[in-house]
């Protein structure tokens, strides 16, 4: 996938999470839903700056989703390849 679909696709998802964020009024099943969509939107957010070569954001974005679910094995998963391609730029 080219630079600019993860571009476009990072700011859907940014959108997502800054309209859900606020919106903690839902109740029962709504609550639910909402929370399953903010996760979705913060882990594909990590994933994309990941792609981007961002790793500050992507490292932001998988913790803000462990906030959410600490046993979210994507977000743990991201915030691990991002420690990883944090070490590998530290010692090239």
């Amino acid at each position: 996938m080219q630079a600019g679909k993860f571009k476009v696709a990072r700011f859907q998802y940014g959108r997502i999470v800054e309209f859900l964020q606020f919106a903690d009024t839902l109740e029962g099943e709504f609550s639910v839903e909402r929370d399953r969509l903010l996760l979705a939107g913060h882990l594909n957010s990590a994933m994309c700056y990941l792609k981007l070569g961002n790793n500050v954001a992507a490292r932001e974005s998988a913790n803000r989703a462990l906030e959410l679910n600490a046993s979210s094995e994507k977000a743990l998963f991201r915030r691990g390849m991002v420690n990883c391609h944090s070490l590998i730029l530290a010692y090239a």
